[in-house]
Parts: structure tokens; sequence; C-alpha cells
């Protein structure tokens, strides 16, 4: 099953072929297609894949086998294909913790499993009820496997689990897992629902996490994980009613040896990481927001799988006796960052346009991140923007916005909404756009994937309506798709469905670009990130930092500039007016644009201009335009002007 492709992907006339864009693709699995040339076994139905950081991969579906379908969690590892659980197959024999022995117990179903880099899967299953102490209370756990001869279950639900082991400690049982995931040092952790086992207390729910370090056979014992956050215990309240839950709806696996959380809790919000049993505050509810006098967090919400250093958070604050939401990063050192706030201009999108609200961020291991952001304009005309945000002390940066023209895509194609976008230490972009109708584009291709890139201009992956062929794997007009996590080496897997019922798991490997970036040049420049914003000027020259990187000047010395220059040629058969300056050589994250006018108010690109180009060798990354324009007779004067979109 390890041969590989060139992508052969086409719309139906309406987008450029994605092959040109080069994507290496590997097919993965075919629905139909001989498991490891086992004509008994065939791959069944297709899920959404979990990919590492080393291209493995593994998903939920189903096999077919002597002409039977059953549910099963499959793993593509060391470019081999196995199955790795399957619906009736028997569980491993496991002593619960009260001793009583669970034999013979089978698989009834399965959830997303994850892969770790050392090609460990993880799953969430359900047992068979009625059969060998079985029932819907406690038919749920969690496997961890090698292969199929390895298998640990490391959790199950209606364990108990101790909140606190002070006098009258109370316990919980374990009532439903979530989230499960590898951290960077391949230890599984996960979430789990629990609830207040004493019967002479009201029921109190909390949500917990926990880690799981080593593994030990199955037939000994069902394994006890390590708490990780454990929610402060607190009483019920005298009437008797529902206690509202403490816990986490956010987690992940960072770079530091921790996990963090928000905890949520009759005082409020808190954001922290949990390391070695004890807390660490990042933020906290009541806590003052830098830079805005008199404002106080309210809120605080973030997204799991969140990993870097400073994790970003979504939150609620007031102000002046106003709330606003913003984005912000924040660690526990202190730092903190706000990222954008409503009410806050959109940079580079149009000019009245400011942000209304965002969407939970993303981000990488080296705090790159990613979000969606709603947005006005004066005129009550409403939208989404999908922004960037890499180097700190760096405005936002917008990659697609609602309305605009979809790059490769016929005239008049334009994006509709945002959605699943995913960032890597790369910078590397992926998400899902809807596109308007009219113009080709109905409910039957309307979606595809996206890769944005430093060139900001947005590459299309795949999307619905395309042809898709693979010499033996034929998918015309693909109705559906989905896509897994982005690896931080630019590889995702794509899962693909048909009209006809086909199915196809794909790999794809995105080369990184080597295209000139704004906050690479900021961060080279700048040590302190109070001056990497574009609109800055530490030198003092009248020059912007913006302007400095696309001209090519130092932005630490007042006496360097590389300014346009007017320049006016007078021949026998016309006059032209010419401007000339400084570009990048090779495409960069900014666009030159070249204006003419008769007024100094309207402004415009006419067609019939002459461009030239020469290199610089004093300047190797940048070469010299000449950009000119014939003069008519009846233009009594006539101005020019570069100016720079970021």
């Amino acid at each position: 099953m390890n041969v590989r492709f060139q992508s052969f992907m086409f719309a139906t006339g309406l987008f450029l072929p994605v092959a040109a864009q080069q994507f290496e693709t590997e097919i993965i699995a075919i629905q139909g297609a001989m498991i490891q040339n086992d004509p008994q076994v065939r791959i069944g139905q297709l899920g959404k894949a979990s990919i590492n950081q080393n291209g493995e991969l593994c998903y939920r579906g189903s096999i077919i086998e002597d002409g039977s379908e059953k549910a099963a969690i499959l793993a593509f590892v060391d470019h081999q294909f196995r199955v790795v659980a399957t619906h009736g197959a028997m569980v491993a024999s496991f002593v619960e913790p009260s001793g009583n022995r669970v034999n013979g117990t089978q698989f009834e179903s399965f959830e997303d499993p994850v892969i770790s880099s050392e090609g460990r899967v993880a799953f969430l299953a359900s047992l068979q009820v009625n059969t060998l102490n079985v029932n819907g209370k406690n038919q749920q756990v969690i496997a961890v496997t090698n292969d199929a001869e390895n298998l640990w279950i490391v959790d199950r639900s209606t364990r108990g689990v101790l909140v606190s082991e002070n006098e009258g400690s109370t316990s919980y049982q374990k009532k439903r897992f979530r989230d499960l995931d590898f951290d960077r040092f391949d230890r599984l952790t996960y979430q789990s629902l629990t609830q207040k086992t004493e019967e002479s207390t009201p029921l109190a729910y909390r949500k917990m996490a926990f880690r799981v370090s080593e593994y030990v056979d199955s037939s000994d014992s069902v394994m006890t994980p390590e708490p990780i956050v454990a929610p402060e215990d607190y009483d019920s309240p005298a009437s008797g009613e529902l206690i509202p839950f403490s816990g986490f709806v956010s987690a992940a696996a960072p770079s530091t040896d921790n996990f963090r959380a928000i905890i949520h809790d009759t005082e409020g919000d808190r954001l922290i990481a949990a390391v070695e049993g004890a807390e660490e505050l990042y933020l906290k509810t009541g806590d003052q927001i830098p830079g805005i006098f008199g404002a106080r967090i309210l809120k605080l919400r973030g997204l799991a799988k969140n990993p870097g250093d400073q994790p970003p958070v979504w939150i609620k604050f007031r102000v002046n006796e106003e709330s606003k939401t913003a984005l912000c990063r924040a660690s526990s050192q202190g730092d903190f960052e706000l990222i954008a706030q409503s009410g806050e201009r959109v940079g580079g999108v149009y000019p009245a346009a400011h942000y209304t609200a965002f969407e939970l961020p993303v981000s990488a291991h080296n705090n790159h991140l990613a979000f969606i952001a709603h947005c006005e304009q004066s005129d009550q005309e409403r939208g989404q923007v999908l922004c960037r945000k890499l180097a700190k002390g760096v405005a936002p940066r917008v990659l697609a916005r609602t309305g605009q023209q979809v790059p490769g895509a016929a005239r008049g194609v334009t994006y509709r909404s945002f959605s699943s976008p995913q960032i890597n230490q790369l910078g590397q972009v992926v998400f899902g756009a809807t596109l308007n109708y009219g113009n080709g584009i109905n409910e039957s291709n309307d979606f595809a994937y996206y890769l944005a890139e430093p060139d900001r201009e947005a590459r299309r992956i795949v999307g619905k309506g395309d042809l898709f062929f693979f010499g033996q794997l034929e998918l015309k007009e693909v109705r559906d798709l989905v896509v897994s996590e982005l690896t931080e080496a630019g590889e995702v897997a794509l899962t693909l469905y048909g009209d006809q019922g086909q199915g196809a798991l794909v790999k794809l490997s995105i080369p990184p670009s080597n295209l000139k970036t704004y906050e690479d040049w900021a961060i080279t420049n700048f040590s302190n990130d109070q001056q990497r914003d574009f609109n800055d000027d530490p030198d003092q020259d009248g020059v912007t930092n913006l302007l400095e990187y696309a001209f090519g000047s130092n932005p630490n010395d007042d006496a360097s500039h590389h300014e346009a220059e007017l320049i006016l040629l007078d021949t026998a058969s016309a006059r032209r007016l010419a401007v000339e300056f400084k570009r990048f050589s090779a495409a960069s994250d900014i666009d030159y644009l070249v204006e003419f006018s008769g007024d100094l108010e309207h402004w415009e690109q006419p067609s019939e201009i002459h461009e030239s180009v020469f290199s610089d060798p004093k300047l190797p990354e940048h070469e010299t335009v000449v950009v000119s324009r014939e003069l008519s007779q009846s233009t009594p004067k006539q101005f020019v002007r570069v100016r720079v979109e970021y």
C-alpha cells in the first residue's frame, strides 16, 4: 500500500489543476483494497485520520472479512498497514481494582484514535453489554496498543478516583472520557467527566485530567493513571441543588513538561499549568489587562491541543462599563500579549473594517497562531477573516477574507466562510473554505481546503467537485472530505469520499516555502518586540518598518534610505513619467502597487504601463524596477506613487 503517485486533481473547469502545485501525494488506503495482500481482509469505510510527526497514521473505519463488514481501528506505521482492533474481537483479560477478573469481553464500537510519535495507538471503545460484568455504565474503556498482540486497558468508566486524601475525602467515579492525546514525551493524556459517589451528598460533577506514562501487561490489571488536574473540591449547597461542575474546557501537551487547563469554579476562571502536582497560574478572572486602563478579565476560554509556552486564549473583559472580547497569549512567567480585540481595526483588509468577535485560536509549538475572526464595516457589511500571528509585536496578518476572489478560481468566485484552521512551526496554515454560490459554484462544489503561506495567495489543495485520478483509484466528483492535523513537516492526511461510495485516504506533503516574511525580518532586526510592528519607526527617520522592509533599507540607521525616484523621460515620440524603486526579487508577503493620479485624490493602476527590471548586486534579495506611463498632450499634470500592501 506504500505506492506513491503524483496527484492529478481537476475541478470542473473552474479551478486550475492542483497537480500544478506539486504536492507530493501518497495513497494510504483505498476502499475495497486488500490489507497486506490478504484477499480475505479488505478495507471498508474510511474515517478521519490522526497523523504523527513521522507521517504515520491511524483512523476509525471498518474492514470487510469473509463478506462481513465490522467496525475497526486501523494504523499505517513503518510503511505497514495493520488492524488494531475490531468489533467482536476479544479484549485481553484484565483485573478490576475490585479484584473482579474480566475475561472474554468483546469490543462493540470505537471512537477516533490518536497516534504517538512512536507509532503507539490509543482509542476509546465501548464493550458489549450484558457480558461478564459489563453494563451501560461501565462499558467504556481507553485502550493503547503497539500492535494487535500488545493491548493495554488504561482506564474504564465507573472506576473510582480519589479527589483528595485528607480526612473526610470524597471519591468520584469516572463517567465519560474525551480528548485523548499524546504529549511530546509520548505520554497519553485524556479528560474524564466524574461524578460524586457518596449517596448522602447531592450529585456533583467534575472534569478531571489524567496521564499515563508507563504501560503494563493488560492481563495483570487495569492501569492506574495519575491525575494531572483535579479540581478543588467544595461543599454542596444546603439547598441540595445540583453543583455546577468545576473543570476545564481546554488542555494541551505543551513544549514544556506540564499540562495546561482552564479551570471553572465558583470563584471564576483561571488558566493554569499543572506541574508535578502543583499549579502555575497564567491568567485568572479579575486580572488587569496590561495597556488598557481599567480593563479586567471577566471570562477565559481555550481550545484543546494548543502547545507552546504561551497558549492563546479567548477572553471577555470590561472597560469603562463596556464589555469586549479579545484574543491574547500568556505564560506562567507573566508575559502577556493582546493579539486583537473587538472594535479594533482589521489591518490590511478595508479602511472601515473592525473586529466584532473571535473563534477559538490554534497554535503550534513555537507559538505561531491562526484564528478566525468576525468583522464588520461601517455600512453594516459583515464577514469573516482568517488571520495568522507569528512574531511577538507584529500585528496579525489577514490571509483570506469573505468576499475575496478565490486564487486560482474563475473570476467572480469568492470566499463565503472559513473553518478548521491549523498552523505549524513553519507558519503554514491549512484551512477549510466555503465558497459563495454563483459563477458555477453550488452545493456540489462549494467547499475546499486551502494552504496559506507567506506569499499570501492561498493555494487550493482539494475540494468537493474535484476529479481525483490515481491510476487504480478513480473518484468522480468528490462529495465530501475531511483533513487531519497539520504536522510540523507540512504533512496532512485527507480522507476523500466519492459519488459512488468510493473512498480513499491520502497523505499530502507540502514543501515549506522559502519566501521572505516580514516576521522573520522583524525578529532579525529588533530584539525588542515593542519595535516590531510594521507601523513603528525605531530609528526615527520618518520611514516605517514596513517601507524599510519593502525597499531594503536598514531600520536601525536613520541615514539608510532607498526611496522611490521620479523620472521624466522625454523622447522624440512621447513623454513618459516613470518611477524607479527597489522590490524583492522573489515573491514575498507584500505587494507593490504603482498608482497614477491627476489630482492627488483619485488614484488608479492603468493598464497601459511599461515595466523594466534590473538586478542590483548591492542588494541581492532586491531588484530595481522602473515603471513608466506615457503622458498625453491633454494631461496638464500627473502624479505617481508606490504603495506597499501587507
